[in-house]
């Protein structure tokens, strides 16, 4: 008896199991291997953010691009039995396929409309898309034939490449991307079979595909954070002087050419460094930029170079690329050990995973230290 269960398959529908009736009917009473197959027609719906990289779905920054890159495959069966390689011929018949941006869950029973910002898209020929203007989706329109699956041939090819700007307050928690909603639109009906010799029929098929994603989780006001990119910290002990530099960003939107600046460490149990304050007029202006230098720092001890800019991902924070001499290693007691900067008038401090790797030569505070 044929097994029913290998026929069970996502985009299965109607004409499908119309197709099977028939081949069974054909088959009574004749050679079954000399039919054509009831065969079974399924699309592979697959939506990926941050595909081409720039970006991690697992730490979506407010603020920060994020491409929607949404293709198609063909998962349809010949049913076979082995007789035939997977999946048969097919076609895109013309269809409506609507992208959800972010819902609670991957049924997308509430659509999260403020996560993110439609800025642009790019499609494959014979295929279009069009935002919602706000609701939290935008639809994909595609002709007939605009993609062509030969037999056997497993490759997805892309739709379309929306590309989003993230713009929710941090923290929100995990959150689906949804491609195909056939309650909404036509992706129950994606692709049709062109196999005239080994098919019985020509079934259509469809199906949806969803992707999970996160925001990152907020530092607390007032504390230190990473900028557009997070990067380790690092300390070399010997030498004149022992030396750190790093990079991180602090909740100011302020002139750092018109404040004082400070930063340093503070070990769990070893205590407090400073590399030592530039004064108010120090830090000169450069562009978007500021930027701060002392030669003699190196011997003398110091801060020896700072460039302060706005961080683009981060609104309201500016980022700070720093390198500073000193005799750091009597502090150097604990792990655990924060870096501290006094700028702008405030005090700030972290990351909220200040465990540092080290050695007699070196420490170092991992990119991870930053990432929830």
């Amino acid at each position: 008896m044929m097994n029913l269960k290998k026929l069970v398959r996502k985009g299965f529908g109607v004409a499908s199991l119309a197709a099977l009736g028939l081949a069974l009917v054909a088959s009574a009473g004749t050679r079954a291997e000399a039919q054509p197959f009831a065969c079974s027609a399924a699309a592979d719906v697959l939506p990926t953010l941050c595909k081409s990289g720039g970006c991690n779905p697992a730490a979506l920054a407010n603020g920060e691009a994020v491409p929607l890159t949404i293709e198609l495959g063909n998962d349809s069966l010949y049913n076979s039995f082995g007789a035939l390689t997977d999946p048969p011929k097919a076609d895109t018949i013309a269809f409506t396929m609507r992208v959800y941006y972010s819902c609670t869950d991957n049924s997308c029973a509430t659509v999260n409309v403020g996560d993110f910002t439609h800025d642009s898209d790019s499609c494959t020929a014979g295929c279009s898309f069009a935002d919602s203007g706000g609701s939290g989706y935008g639809t994909i329109t595609c002709n007939a034939g605009a993609l062509s699956f030969a037999a056997g041939d497993t490759t997805k090819q892309e739709l379309c490449t929306v590309n989003l700007t993230a713009n929710s307050p941090p923290g929100t928690g995990v959150i689906s991307v949804l491609a195909g909603f056939p309650a909404d639109d036509s992706s129950n009906n994606l692709l049709e079979l062109d196999e005239p010799v080994n098919c019985i029929g020509s079934p259509v098929g469809g199906g949806q595909g969803s992707t999970a994603a996160m925001f990152a989780s907020a530092p607390p006001p007032g504390d230190l954070d990473s900028c557009d990119h997070p990067n380790k910290q690092i300390i070399k002990l010997g030498g004149s002087q022992d030396m750190g530099k790093g990079r991180l960003s602090f909740p100011e939107d302020c002139d750092p050419s018109s404040e004082s600046f400070d930063i340093g460490y503070d070990n769990l149990t070893g205590g407090a460094f400073s590399f030592g304050s530039i004064p108010a007029g120090g830090i000169q202006k450069s562009g978007r930029c500021w930027v701060y230098k002392d030669k003699g720092a190196k011997s003398a001890g110091g801060i020896s170079s700072l460039r302060i800019c706005p961080v683009k991902s981060k609104p309201g924070r500016l980022c700070v690329n720093y390198k500073g001499y000193g005799d750091i290693q009597p502090i150097l007691t604990n792990s655990d050990m924060s870096i501290v900067v006094d700028a702008c008038g405030g005090t700030y401090e972290g990351p909220p995973n200040p465990i540092w790797n080290f050695s007699s030569k070196k420490w170092i505070l991992p990119r991870s230290a930053w990432i929830p």
